[in-house]
């Protein structure tokens, strides 16, 4: 009985010295946690700073937790650290190698912020844990808390080996200022509002904005214009038409003029989060008068509409007017100024005979056999383009061989008879075309992998048509299949699903030429020889089926890097990803780039490609849920979010639920990237 007795007592000294051993030690290591600034009679307007602040005081640490730093989302709004990621983040600090959560609440008004040591480190001293930026929305005063009960491990914490040593945290109340807003909003205007221009010129017209002594970060611009009478000249700095952009703001986004439609659209913005206050320039129109009459230029605005023309901050549309402008045009007394002829020289007898003017103004042209004919007495007419710039005729009968002379002439829109008016001569000489056309470039040719639809391509040096077989000797007329003529007849193109094999394959080709009446007498051999297509079987981490992701694949030649092709396909049970239908390559070494959604992308180089060969695609490491190209705790954060639910990004083994299975592949791949 005694000995028990002593055992009890054992027990209970032991007990007794491991709480007191615990409470000096949570008394001795008393880490905190503040926020500087965090004077309360601090005044600020804008966007400022907040440094969350740790301290060890002496302690070793492995890591800490903020959950939560709460703010009042109706007078702060805190500004993205890390725009590559989703949602919104702070500025981590560098104290612990690994920020493990980071995220903000906008609606709730709350901070949720983690880092931790590496498995084999410890923290031991103070500084910056991570930076906060927050944007003035109201003024009020403000107050930042941090979520603490001293002893509670599930809100905010500073732990070491599975003990909370915070002790204390240093609250923030900000007492907050904006400035009262500018009176006035912006006004976009022309310059000048109005105008008299004759007939053919070109002017300007400028769009000037005024923000009013407002901040914006971007303009839309919506105009119509009166496309009877105007035309946009393009500025030549690109691809279709265009106006010339002004410096105001530095990018351009948007340039376009639809002639058709009388439209132009035009967009400038900001850089990152920078604003433009100021007046000037936005833009310059060149407009070139068409016709006489009133030419209205106005923007497309309703007030508060974001669909039409903006000036805008922050998603908000600030404009408040618009002044539009109206341009007068006058006859300039002269008939229009004809300009490059087609056809000229010599050229072969055609079936259809194109002729092709401009003019410097808009107009309507006629034509006609004889010098010296009035414009109203002329007995043909040429087909203007919208613009009334461009002229066309076909003609079927009217020319022959030899020299051929047309007399054009053409009238303002307003259709004012001209006095002293002279024709404009189209000559050229026609000459018969005795001659088949000549056939070259024929493609494929060399030694290629099969492909399932084999691509056929010749030339010509005219106009024609061009038929192929697979039997020499055929006559034109009997060949049973054609090509594809460009719109010039002068490139041919065909796609064959069978008539090819394995091996030595020609395939004959003849032409005629537009004429109908030379075609060629001998044949024109493609010949080329196929082998066995390459196989490429892709593999995905945690998926033995990958049949049910997208994988793409880019083919390059190793060395010069020329892309050969991108495509994308789900592959079959084993892995087998299926090449173009029409990708025709040939043997050789190549790159190979390999990408899937939520996968890390990965390149393998120098494979050397033979007739049957099995590239085994490298295999994709999962995790990549925000395809960043790293895994990290971005990637984690997805799947905390969707944790114990389904997730087609999340979900790694596709098994419909995530969960610690797929939790591992994410650590087995934490921080790696993508090539």
């Amino acid at each position: 009985m005694r000995a028990i007795s002593n055992n009890i007592r054992y027990i209970i000294v032991v007990v007794m010295a491991a709480i007191l051993l615990l409470g000096l030690r949570s008394s001795v290591w008393a880490a905190t946690l503040s926020l500087t600034p965090n004077t309360a009679s601090a005044v600020v307007s804008g966007v400022f700073s907040v440094e969350i602040l740790l301290d060890a005081q002496g302690a070793t640490i492995d890591g800490a937790d903020i959950v939560y730093l709460h703010y009042d989302p109706s007078l702060l709004e805190i500004q993205d650290d890390d725009a590559s990621a989703s949602g919104i983040q702070i500025a981590a600090g560098t104290l612990m190698p690994n920020t493990v959560t980071n995220s903000v609440d906008a609606a709730t008004g709350r901070i949720a912020f983690s880092q931790v040591t590496n498995t084999d480190e410890s923290f031991t001293g103070s500084g910056t844990l991570a930076t906060v930026r927050f944007k003035i929305l109201a003024s009020g005063t403000a107050n930042l808390n941090f979520n603490f009960t001293p002893g509670d491990t599930s809100d905010t914490n500073v732990a070491y080996d599975a003990v909370d040593l915070l002790t204390s945290v240093g609250n923030a109340s900000y007492a907050l200022t904006i400035p009262p807003p500018p009176t006035q909003f912006p006004v976009l205007s022309l310059s000048p509002v109005s105008d008299r221009e004759s007939a053919g010129a070109v002017f300007p017209v400028r769009i000037y904005l005024d923000t009013k002594g407002r901040a914006i970060d971007g303009v839309d611009i919506s105009l119509n214009y009166d496309r009877a009478n105007l035309a946009v000249a393009d500025d030549g700095a690109a691809a279709g038409v265009q106006i010339t952009p002004g410096a105001l703001l530095p990018n351009t986004t948007l340039n376009s003029a639809d002639q058709s439609a009388g439209r132009i659209s035009f967009s400038q913005t900001t850089s990152g989060g920078a604003t433009f206050t100021g007046s000037g320039v936005l833009a310059t129109i060149y407009f070139k008068a068409l016709a006489e009459g009133v030419a209205p230029v106005t923007f497309n605005f309703v007030k508060g509409r974001t669909t039409d023309t903006n000036v805008s901050l922050g998603g908000a549309d600030l404009l408040d007017s618009v002044i539009n402008g109206i341009y007068t045009i006058t006859s300039n007394g002269s008939a229009p100024i004809i300009s490059n002829p087609q056809p000229t020289g010599v050229i072969y007898l055609p079936r259809t005979l194109s002729l092709k003017i401009s003019t410097n103004e808009a107009a309507t042209c006629r034509y006609g056999f004889t010098p010296g004919t009035a414009y109203d007495s002329m007995p043909r007419s040429f087909r203007a383009s919208s613009d009334g710039l461009a002229h066309m005729a076909s003609l079927t009968s009217g020319f022959q061989l030899g020299r051929n002379n047309f007399y054009v002439r053409c009238r303002d829109k307003d259709m004012t008879p001209m006095t002293g008016q002279s024709d404009f001569l189209i000559s050229f000489d026609i000459i018969s075309d005795t001659v088949a056309p000549f056939i070259s470039n024929p493609s494929p040719a060399g030694t290629f992998f099969a492909p399932r639809a084999l691509p056929l391509k010749i030339s010509t040096n005219e106009a024609a048509t061009c038929r192929y077989g697979f039997t020499p000797g055929t006559a034109y007329d009997s060949m049973p299949r054609s090509f594809r003529a460009s719109s010039d007849g002068l490139t041919h193109t065909a796609s064959l699903t069978s008539g090819f094999r394995l091996g030595q394959n020609t395939i004959y080709a003849r032409c005629r030429d537009r004429s109908g009446v030379n075609s060629d007498l001998i044949d024109f051999p493609i010949s080329f020889t196929l082998i066995t297509a390459p196989k490429l079987v892709a593999s995905l981490e945690g998926l033995p089926n990958p049949s049910s992701v997208n994988v793409t694949v880019v083919i390059s030649r190793s060395g010069t890097g020329a892309q050969v092709a991108t495509f994308s396909d789900r592959p079959d049970s084993a892995g087998m990803v299926s090449l173009p239908d029409a990708l025709l390559f040939s043997p050789g070494s190549y790159d190979f780039v390999v990408s899937a959604p939520y996968y890390l992308r990965k390149k393998i180089v120098n494979i050397n490609l033979t007739a049957g060969a099995v590239v085994q695609l490298p295999t994709l490491g999962a995790g990549d849920l925000n395809s960043d190209g790293i895994v990290n705790s971005l990637d984690w954060s997805i799947m905390k979010a969707v944790w114990a639910r389904s997730s087609a990004s999340a979900d790694v083994n596709k098994d419909r639920i995530v969960n610690s299975a797929d939790w591992g592949y994410l650590r087995k791949n934490w921080l790696k990237s993508g090539d």
